[in-house]
Parts: C-alpha cells; structure tokens; sequence
C-alpha cells in the first residue's frame, strides 16, 4: 500500500503517501472492462518543497497481478516548467508525451507547481480504449492490446523522487461502472473543448497550413510556404500499443504541380516534441506522385535502423511498391489500414499496409519489418510502447478523416 488512509470514517478520507518511490492504490470495485474513476490531488509549492519533482496521476490494475498495472501518471519535473505524461506497464521504461504538446493544442495550465491548487485527474476504459481527463477536460485516448482480454479495475498512483514521497494528499475518490461509467465518459468526450483526433505536431516558421474539421484534417494552401516535407507534421491523438490496427479514410484533394510525396510515419511515443526529426521514427510509408496524378504512382516504405558506418539511428528507404494499373487514375480515395503486429522473433515488428480504392474496390497489400529491437518486453506476450502516426506532406494537398484503432491481444 505504502500510504496512509486519513479521515476513514469521515466523508472526505485523503491518502498521503509514505514512500519516495511508488504508491499504488486500487478502488473496492470489481474489475471489469467498462468503469470511470476519478480523484483530486494536490498542487505542490516547488519552493518549498526545494525544487524537488514528483509525480501524481491513475492506474489500470490487472486481474493478475497488480504489480503490472498500466500506470497513468503526469509526472513534475526538477525544473517545475515542463511536466509529462507518462504510460508505463511493469516496470519498463516510460512512454512519454511532453508538456509541449499539450499547450501546443491549446489545454490550460494546470498548476501542478503552484501552492493550493485542486487537480482532479481521471481515467476510464470502454472496452478496448482507455481515456485520460484532467479537470474534467480530454487529454488523451488509446488502445491497448496487453490488456484487450483482461479485465482491470482503476486506481490512484503518487510518486516521489527517490528521496521524498509525494507532499501532497489525494481526496474525493470517486468511480462507476457499467452503463452510468459510460453514460460519464460520453458527456465528457462530447463536451471536450481541446481534444481533436488530430493535432499539430510540428509547424516550422508560422507554415500554417491545416485545416481541422470533427474527426479529420487536410492539408491546404501548400503554396503558401516551401514545399518541404519537415515544415509541417499532424499528428493523431489516438495512440495504440502492442498489436494493433490503424485505419482511415485518405483523399488527395489538389494534385501536384510536378511530383509530389505524402509520409505517413508510425513513431515511438519517446517524449520528444518534434515528430518529424530522425530519432525515434519506427516505420514510414511514402506515397508518391507524379505531376498532375490523382493517385500514387508508387508506395516507398522506411525504416529506423543504424547508419552502417556508425552506431547512430536513423530513418532510411527500405522497398518501393509500383502501383502500375491496380488504381483507376480518376478516382481519389482511398482507405488505408495498417497493421502493427509485435514478434516474439528478434524484437522485430511486422508492419501490413492495405491501401483500397474506395469507389473501385480495387486494393493492394504490401509489408514491411522493423530492423531495430524497439519493444520493450515485458513477457512473451506483452508488450510496453505506444504509437502514433504523424503525417506530413510535399507539393500537394489531401485530407484524412474518420481515424479509427483496434486493439488485438499479442499471441
């Protein structure tokens, strides 16, 4: 437990932590796969508390072992400017999403750092997705495919520095289940004012050129800044985990003027705030196209390896695909799946694309592997990283709408 229960008898019990490592607790409820919990944390005075970082947040208990629970934590750093959000199953290192992002799409500031403040973060799991909230607001959705089989019940996390606990208390612990945990989690997705299935990641000198509708966005006005591809990245929201799908609908709705390329890269969530740099890129798909075409001429897939001179990472071209005459050169849309699907071979991940001509039916299917140990196993059947996928563009315009992730239990 490594906390302590205060005021147990009253109507507003607290928890204080007592170690400077981990304190999990988990709620009375029976686990399952449909629940909402929530509970309120206190800000810290980093002044007073000599600068020292902690983390606060939830977590997913499993039915087996509550030592591998999937934590949900946001954690204060020394410096108290940046925070993170971190997800981590076991005991393997962090997936991490930065502060950076967060403010970038518009969220408040939430005054972890700052003295008597209330925080109330929120987690909750609809069958295979899992949300976070943090004031009642969105931050983030996910899949994840190490516990799509398995039921699990929420709790609360509080973690010091190595030297200290956690300063602050929890109260105002609060859950449901079944139908009213739905009921919760739909107001909330319906009334989010912030969170958009799609984002900004990276926008290099003022090159705003993306429109965001309801479940999509396109790529517009790319005459208006040069052309290169690492000027502007979207990224989705939705992250996914272990062996897993991503799918949605693709339109190219302006044809290039000379060739033109569209990226679609599947990216470690590392904490970086920069998708588009080489670290970190895990597997790429290029779509090229010649001048004045509506569909891609080819398909060039990448992968992240090491240089062969040296021991630095980096993203390379790997296989090109030639579409010949599989498309109907009129028509413009296109479904797009891909499925991620962990190896219990050589760290390796095989990476399935399955690219559809909406009106024509006509498809094809293509894959690629990974080449760098990347996933970090926690037996040899789970699995510990989250993705997402990032998309950028060259000389020409397209939409993406209607994203959607399914998460599969690795075998």
């Amino acid at each position: 437990m490594r906390a302590v229960l205060e005021n147990e008898l009253s109507d507003h019990p607290t928890y204080r932590s007592i170690t400077s490592s981990y304190a999990l607790n988990y709620f009375d409820m029976n686990k399952g796969k449909v629940y909402y919990a929530e509970a309120v944390f206190d800000s810290v005075d980093k002044a007073a508390n000599n600068g020292m970082s902690w983390a606060i947040g939830m977590l997913h208990a499993t039915d087996t072992d509550g030592r591998y629970a999937l934590r949900d934590y946001y954690r204060i750093e020394d410096n108290g400017e940046k925070w993170s959000h971190h997800y981590v199953y076991g005991w393997t290192p962090d997936c991490v999403v930065s502060s950076d992002y967060y403010k970038a799409q518009g969220y408040p500031d939430w005054k972890f750092s700052e003295p008597g403040e209330k925080i109330k973060i929120a987690v909750a799991r609809v069958g295979e997705v899992f949300y976070s909230f943090i004031n009642d607001e969105l931050t983030d959705k996910f899949v994840y495919s190490g516990l799509n089989d398995r039921s699990t019940c929420a709790g609360v996390l509080m973690l010091g520095n190595d030297i200290t606990p956690y300063p602050g208390k929890i109260s105002d612990m609060y859950f449901v289940t079944g139908d009213e945990a739905e009921a919760k989690v739909q107001e909330l997705e319906s009334s989010a004012k912030y969170y958009q299935d799609f984002g900004y990641a990276r926008v290099l000198d003022g090159h705003d050129t993306v429109t965001f509708t309801e479940n999509s966005f396109e790529f517009k006005k790319t005459e208006n800044f040069s052309n290169r591809w690492w000027d502007v990245a979207v990224k989705a929201n939705v992250a996914f985990a272990g062996k897993s799908k991503v799918e949605f609908d693709y339109e190219l709705t302006n044809a290039p003027n000379g060739a033109g390329t569209v990226r679609m890269y599947i990216k470690q969530l590392t904490g970086t705030s920069d998708p588009t740099n080489s670290e970190g890129f895990y597997n790429g798909l290029q779509l090229r196209y010649s001048n004045g075409a509506l569909i891609p001429q080819t398909a060039v897939t990448e992968v992240y390896k090491k240089h062969d001179t040296d021991e630095q990472w980096d993203h390379f071209p790997n296989k090109e695909i030639d579409f010949g005459e599989n498309f109907v050169s009129e028509k413009a849309k296109f479904h797009i799946e891909i499925m991620m699907e962990p190896l219990n071979t050589d760290g390796k991940t095989k990476f399935t694309y399955m690219i559809t001509q909406a009106e024509t039916g006509k498809e094809v299917t293509f894959s690629e592997f990974a080449t760098q140990e990347a996933l970090n196993y926690v037996s040899e059947d789970e699995v510990n990283d989250f993705y997402h996928i990032t998309f950028m563009t060259e000389n020409l315009e397209f939409k993406v709408s209607n994203l959607q992730c399914t998460s599969y239990k690795v075998l």
